[in-house]
């Protein structure tokens, strides 16, 4: 399905739309939907995926994605959650600030 004509930011993207995967494996691909659920829960909160040579961001609402100059070789996965009253809403956690 994907192919050299795309940017690693494109196939982030592609991935995190569609859950697939470069590498065709059944296996893979299926926790994009998951690592996206939070960010959905406020408006303020945002997502960062670099991979490669790509760079897939989800912040106010909106996807995008870009080509970085400098590789990773792996994947990074960063996401910034507003947290409300010091509850999280997973497990009855208590999350407290320093």
């Amino acid at each position: 399905m994907f192919g050299d004509a795309y940017t690693d930011g494109q196939m982030i993207a592609a991935a995190m739309e569609y859950g697939k995967s470069r590498l065709n494996q059944a296996q893979r691909g299926k926790g994009l939907g998951d690592i996206l659920r939070p960010v959905l829960a406020d408006p303020s909160n945002s997502l960062r995926i670099i991979s490669g040579r790509g760079l897939y961001k989800y912040a106010g609402g909106r996807p995008s994605y870009e080509t970085v100059s400098c590789p990773l070789l792996g994947t990074l996965i960063e996401w910034d959650l507003a947290l409300s009253d010091g509850k999280d809403d997973m497990d009855g956690l208590e999350l407290r600030a320093p």
